[in-house]
């Protein structure tokens, strides 16, 4: 599968998320980047930025008269629903919308609010720490039959020093 804009060009001008080649190498693009071109950007994808480092990414986080979260799924269409409430508010919303979005969604989810759901939520079987035993069997297998492996899950082994 190739991207709907086609082969990349160049990583710090015209990067694309969909491109084959990035989703491999996406740890190896970002060193390159962080080294070279700490917030790339593309025309693709109506124009987008790509911050690679965390001051980087807080600075744009805060810079709301430059930035906005307007759409938090990069792709090729327009948010019907301009900033700053979004299509998805509070995600996709900007200040000061955002600030009154939250407000309205935040009690809702307060620890006092959802602690009565929490006993069955986590009594569900995907959210057992063990949610796919047979996976977890297949890993055991494997790192208890390693030289001189010993203890349980958790605790070290592995006397050949591989893990």
């Amino acid at each position: 599968m190739t991207s709907i804009y086609g082969p990349v060009t160049d990583w710090a001008t015209d990067f694309d998320h969909a491109e084959p080649n990035y989703n491999a190498n996406a740890h190896e693009v970002w060193a390159e980047l962080r080294d070279g071109c700490p917030v790339a950007h593309t025309d693709r994808y109506n124009g987008v930025w790509l911050p690679v480092t965390h001051e980087h990414v807080a600075q744009i986080a805060y810079d709301t008269d430059h930035f906005t979260s307007r759409s938090v799924i990069v792709s090729p269409f327009v948010p019907i629903v301009e900033a700053p409430i979004g299509n998805a508010p509070p995600i996709s919303s900007d200040p000061p919308f955002h600030h009154d979005a939250r407000r309205l969604l935040l009690p809702a989810f307060a620890p006092k609010v959802i602690e009565p759901w929490e006993h069955d939520i986590l009594a569900r079987p995907e959210m057992a720490l063990d949610s796919a035993p047979i996976d977890t069997a297949f890993d055991e297998h494997i790192y208890f039959s390693k030289e001189a492996a010993s203890g349980g899950r958790g605790f070290g082994g592995g006397g050949c020093g591989c893990n």
